[in-house]
């Protein structure tokens, strides 16, 4: 398994051509950083490692996540070339086998080539090709002035030499009417070659392209119940153009053992984060990360993965990684989900069960072997509802009391639930204070301890009795319990609480 979805290589060429004027305040050089810096400030996601090149290859930064040192490092790099000469397809080799020696051959990689547009040289004859085909080459050339004939046969040998190679479909020609320069984007890559002058907006804006088409990732939302996660996916696919429609609305709709899975999976596979980015300006969406990590510790602990409906009757299947040592309690920037969309005609197949049985399946659930419901906010108000209803009539309903206990201990220990365990224990701590008989007491310490909870001692029974009760009034200030004042001191009814008040 790899450590990253992809990782990012800044090939930087060095040679003595790039000290040509970009334009008339800067050197290709000058203006290749400008690129680079542009791009590191809309791209944080990956590890990134920058090798200048020109007939050899060095290591200007090793792999790095630490973006801000490395945006200061690239500020203060000057060029002092001392070769003529630069080989792209040699540069490429050292980078295959920089990233095979680091991360492995499965690890998938993009990197970007700012060079001076001249042509390859005469030795790079064959075309560059890796051996992950998942790799994506974008060559950036600051190219020389062209001229403004209807044919320059110049440029178009360099675009020839260019084609043979990437192995791509590449325009041959630079008109009058297309002076910017071409660029194509392929599956394997941009390619862009950018006549003199290289003003800044315009060569920006042709790396804003590149990262909305290769980097950037799809943003959406996930929907559990009434939880909704902010997610980001990626790689990016963009031979997959419908992929930034169905991610925006994702909605989990079952459950099932991961050896179940059935279906031919068409994209395997793609990467989920929480997008900690995500800006909630109607407040709907709240501790992102602290559920999102509860739904990944379920899925790894049951071995189950989540089963999802996308636009255009899409499914996909969500499961967490399999279980390494440095991931069983993972840091908020480390947890993340496999993503897998299956073929439209094979995904509903995911909902299917192997066998032909006829036993009809048992109640969805969160947890194999726990006759526990999807904890949504209806369901735990439900819980806390029944909660209520069996304080006021103990010792009769002790045992629905207890069940019910029970139930909420189960979710709060699975799902890590702790604002409803600290609103549980409050409640039963709170009646058991106001309770005068012995033995409604003992049945809320049993509660008490289902919970988790050290209990106050039988031996300070006198002590509850004659506690003054301006001092309950004071601790149920500091709940949204309703009490009428004008009632006794009686156990008091549980509000219906939304998940949302439960995290506050």
């Amino acid at each position: 398994m790899t450590q990253f979805p992809e990782v990012i290589i800044i090939l930087l060429d060095v040679s003595k051509n790039m000290l040509c004027l970009s334009n008339q305040l800067e050197t290709k050089f000058d203006s290749s950083k400008s690129l680079l810096l542009h791009f590191l400030s809309r791209y944080k996601l990956n590890t990134l490692s920058i090798i200048s090149f020109d007939s050899i290859c060095h290591i200007l930064q090793d792999f790095t996540e630490d973006y801000d040192s490395l945006i200061t490092k690239l500020n203060q790099l000057n060029l002092q070339p001392n070769d003529s000469n630069r080989e792209m397809k040699l540069a490429c080799e050292y980078v295959e086998n920089y990233v095979i020696e680091k991360f492995g051959p499965d690890q998938a990689c993009q990197i970007i080539m700012l060079t001076d547009g001249r042509s390859p040289q005469k030795q790079e004859s064959q075309s560059i090709q890796f051996h992950n085909p998942s790799w994506k080459l974008h060559i950036i050339c600051l190219a020389d002035t062209v001229t403004k004939s209807e044919h320059s046969q110049t440029t178009s040998q360099i675009l020839e030499e260019y084609k043979k190679l990437l192995n791509r479909r590449i325009p041959l020609s630079i008109t009058k009417n297309h002076q910017k320069g071409v660029y194509t984007l392929e599956k394997g890559g941009a390619f862009c070659y950018l006549p003199y002058p290289h003003f800044k907006d315009s060569i920006l804006s042709m790396m804003d392209i590149i990262l909305e088409k290769y980097f950037l990732p799809c943003k959406g939302l996930l929907l559990c119940g009434q939880l909704r996660f902010p997610i980001k996916v990626y790689p990016v696919l963009p031979d997959v153009e419908y992929i930034h429609d169905i991610v925006r609305t994702l909605s989990i709709v079952a459950f099932k053992p991961r050896e179940k899975l059935l279906g031919e999976p068409s994209i395997f596979r793609l990467w989920m984060f929480v997008d900690e980015e995500y800006d909630d300006q109607d407040k709907q969406v709240r501790n992102n990360y602290e559920y999102f990590s509860a739904l990944w510790k379920c899925l790894r602990k049951e071995n189950h993965v989540a089963i999802v409906w996308m636009k255009g009757d899409n499914y996909a299947a969500i499961e967490p990684p399999p279980s390494t040592d440095n991931q069983e309690d993972p840091k908020e920037n480390d947890l993340f989900m496999y993503f897998t969309i299956y073929k439209s005609e094979n995904g509903k197949n995911l909902l299917s069960e192997p066998s032909t049985s006829v036993t009809p399946p048992p109640p969805k659930s969160y947890v194999a072997g726990h006759n526990i419901d999807l904890p949504t906010p209806e369901h735990i108000e439900s819980l806390l509802n029944k909660m209520s209803r069996y304080l006021t009539n103990l010792p009769n309903d002790a045992v629905k009391l207890k069940n019910v206990v029970e139930q909420m201990q189960k979710i709060i220990e699975i799902f890590s639930y702790k604002p409803l365990r600290e609103h549980v224990v409050d409640k039963l701590h709170d009646v058991r204070i106001q309770s005068v008989e012995i033995e409604n007491r003992q049945i809320l310490a049993e509660c008490l301890v289902t919970l988790g909870e050290e209990t106050v001692s039988e031996n300070d029974d006198d002590q509850l009795e004659i506690m003054d009760y301006e001092e309950f009034e004071s601790r149920e200030d500091e709940y949204d319990d309703d009490v009428d004042d004008n009632k006794q001191p009686s156990p008091a009814p549980i509000n219906p609480l939304s998940l949302d008040n439960l995290l506050n």
